[in-house]
């Protein structure tokens, strides 16, 4: 991380995000932060580690936690988006007439993205730590045979990019779906999207609050993502 800053504190600003959030949500839309703010740079930093804040040069994270987890009392936590979890595919795999039946989809291969079995669900959904696509068909009412068979990605955006190119139904976070989906790439098949108690949250410290680049990125995202939270619900229907 210490490779990204080489400019003033002020004029920088480093975000560690998801990687998967950051290829297909935070990525395609920063451009529009860099038309409005063309003395600040903004750096990402990818990763699935939870950052510390303590050296470690990242001014804020983007991070995808349980609703009710224990908040750190030094840290400031703004909800983005709700995490819910959809099945998409390519829309050529979506049988003709069927497509809200999830018994018309039984000759389509799963995809499973395994970065939703370390997203622990909540309330109950889902068996222990792993969301899988078994409890996706419970959900549904629908038994399927082959829930444990299919293509596995330990890294979300790759599992994306397999499903867009018709490799299967895949069950995945509906905010990394939604550019997809909007622009015709994949299809919700069925309009089940599972509630799991996961948001994706804004965090930085206290301290930071009043710094002038996190205050004009969270000022930012918090707009973008007002935008996504209000399109989502008509995009992700089934169709």
């Amino acid at each position: 991380v210490d490779s990204l800053r080489t400019r003033a504190d002020d004029e920088v600003l480093v975000v560690s995000t998801p990687p998967a959030f950051a290829a297909k949500w935070l990525a395609p839309r920063l451009y529009r932060f860099a038309g409005d703010h063309p003395d600040l740079d903004i750096r990402l930093s990818s990763t699935m580690a939870k950052t510390a804040f303590a050296g470690d040069g990242i001014h804020c994270a983007v991070r995808n936690q349980p609703v009710d987890a224990p908040r750190e009392d030094h840290l400031v936590y703004e909800p983005l988006i709700d995490i819910d979890y959809v099945a998409v595919c390519a829309p050529r795999l979506v049988p003709a007439g069927a497509q809200s039946d999830p018994r018309a989809f039984d000759n389509v291969p799963l995809i499973h993205d395994e970065t939703i079995w370390t997203n622990a669900p909540l309330h109950g959904v889902g068996q222990g730590t792993a969301f899988t696509w078994r409890d996706f068909f419970d959900q549904v009412g629908h038994q399927r045979p082959d829930t444990d068979r299919g293509l596995r990605f330990s890294v979300a955006d790759h599992a994306l990019d397999a499903a867009v190119e018709g490799a299967g139904l895949l069950l995945t976070q509906a905010p990394l779906t939604f550019d997809d989906v909007r622009t015709g790439r994949l299809a919700v098949p069925f309009g089940a999207r599972i509630k799991v108690g996961r948001a994706f949250y804004l965090v930085y410290p206290r301290e930071r609050a009043g710094m002038a680049c996190l205050v004009a990125f969270r000022d930012w995202i918090l707009g973008e993502i007002a935008e996504t939270n209000r399109l989502m619900a008509a995009v992700l229907e089934p169709g």
